[in-house]
């Protein structure tokens, strides 16, 4: 369809409307139905594939399967606002007073530091997306300034904790959002590691909005290969069969290694139900899962891991086995109105849904502490998913969750996400990290660029 103004409109075919119809459990087949209490589409063209090409258009009428409704995901203070394309480029310069407050974290960094430190610069859950809303097209800029610093000051390694982008696109608009963030962090010219999150391989969007159209899926294999991190000594064939990010990384001219693991690890769509068939539980998107083969990598690599090297884990998501709301020994509650969610959100939905999942999950917890309690050599679990920066000290090890790098997607900065400047341009609209670790010391620091949660974020441990 050409519009008044000369730009297109896709419509789907009615075969395909009738495709979605047919699936009786994704979300988008309920909203066909429930609507206007109808068994046909009232107003397909809310229903495309291609409506998040649209600024402000994320809403479809009814509710999800999992109870969420979509609404409107531009937040209060972005109302005046526009989504600005800001193209990656080597030439990248900060501006004037974002160099000074880059300086200054420099030399927070420096302070005290050791010969011998290991620097990591760190962002979880940016949730790129070029139109959904003005705050998720400007994290691309917050990517590059941490690029910009990695590049102009010592950084040993750069890690994106995963959900790089926000997966509620076609597969061919999602390549071209997991490219630009990419290359954001290629941009840094030092050694970098891009995580698995729930969202990157837009398997929600096909369950969700697309009716299970599986070649609308970006497989993990594609994603791979548009994140491919080149340090990472990846598990490879039979001991990764469904393409899942778990590996290791041995940090140069150090006794640290990095070790890689990956809460997501399914295949890319796989069956349920009696059928055989797929339904809401087939799609990574929300489900919490370790296949075996990692759990066997896992222990395998940490029996064969020398004593003098000391490990860092991370994860896009925490593990089952640390405790919630203990004092001292657990997770900190986030206010009482949403300890629940807060649980859930810790690991996804198994806790209610899959327990299989969640046992998986415990057996990696049990595996870490183990070696913990073996050896000494843990630094410690770093990871994001819950958009809220928190720590727990449980089993030896200290666990850590990051807030996001997107700045309007709920967690510990409230629904709306608010930030002080009221502004994309402030430093508040960024949250990203440098951990500072210490072999020598047995210590790690972390310095955050941008928004942090002054109750909960950990600036210091020892291990």
């Amino acid at each position: 369809m050409k519009l008044t103004n000369g730009n297109y409109l896709p419509i789907a075919q009615l075969e395909f409307l009738n495709y979605i119809k047919r699936n009786n459990d994704s979300a988008i087949s309920m909203t066909l139905k429930n609507a206007a209490g109808k068994e046909y589409v009232q107003d397909q063209n809310t229903e495309q594939v291609y409506e998040m090409v649209w600024p402000y258009t994320k809403t479809v009428h009814g509710v999800t399967k999992g109870g969420d409704g979509f609404g409107n995901i531009v937040t209060g203070w972005e109302y005046n606002e526009t989504p600005v394309q800001e193209p990656v480029s080597e030439t990248f310069t900060p501006s004037t007073d974002e160099q000074a407050q880059l300086q200054a974290l420099h030399d927070q960094v420096e302070l005290g530091k050791h010969s011998d430190d290991v620097i990591i610069a760190y962002i979880t859950d940016t949730h790129f997306d070029s139109y959904a809303t003005p705050a998720s097209a400007r994290v691309l800029h917050s990517m590059q300034l941490m690029s910009w610093y990695a590049k102009t000051y010592p950084v040993d390694l750069v890690v994106h904790g995963g959900d790089v982008n926000d997966g509620v696109k076609d597969k061919n608009l999602s390549r071209i959002d997991v490219e630009q963030a990419v290359d954001a962090i290629k941009t840094s010219h030092r050694p970098y590691i891009i995580l698995q999150g729930n969202h990157d391989d837009n398997s929600g969007y096909v369950r969700d909005m697309a009716g299970y159209q599986e070649n609308q899926l970006l497989t993990n294999s594609e994603a791979w290969n548009l994140r491919n991190s080149p340090v990472l000594k990846r598990a490879t064939g039979t001991d990764n069969p469904n393409n899942a990010v778990f590996g290791t990384y041995d940090i140069p001219n150090s006794k640290i290694t990095v070790v890689v693991l990956d809460g997501f690890d399914q295949p890319d769509v796989a069956p349920t139900g009696s059928d055989g068939g797929m339904h809401w539980k087939s799609f990574r998107h929300g489900y919490n899962r370790y296949s075996p083969k990692q759990v066997s990598w896992l222990k395998g690599t940490l029996n064969t891991m020398p004593r003098d090297r000391k490990v860092l884990f991370i994860n896009h998501i925490a593990l089952n086995g640390v405790p919630i709301g203990v004092e001292n020994s657990g997770w900190n509650i986030l206010g009482a109105d949403n300890n629940d969610k807060y649980k859930s959100g810790l690991f996804e939905y198994n806790a209610g849904v899959d327990k299989s999942d969640v046992s998986n999950s415990r057996e990696i917890y049990d595996t870490i502490t183990t070696f913990q309690s073996q050896t000494g050599n843990v630094i410690g679990y770093v990871s994001g998913h819950t958009h809220a920066d928190n720590n727990a000290y449980s089993g030896g090890v200290q666990f850590i969750t990051q807030t996001a790098g997107i700045a309007d997607r709920g967690g510990d900065r409230g629904t709306d996400k608010s930030i002080p400047s009221s502004s994309l341009y402030g430093i508040d609209n960024n949250a990203w990290t440098i951990l500072r670790i210490s072999k020598q010391a047995g210590t790690v620091d972390q310095f955050r660029f941008g928004w942090q949660n002054s109750q909960s974020f950990k600036s210091h441990w020892n291990f």
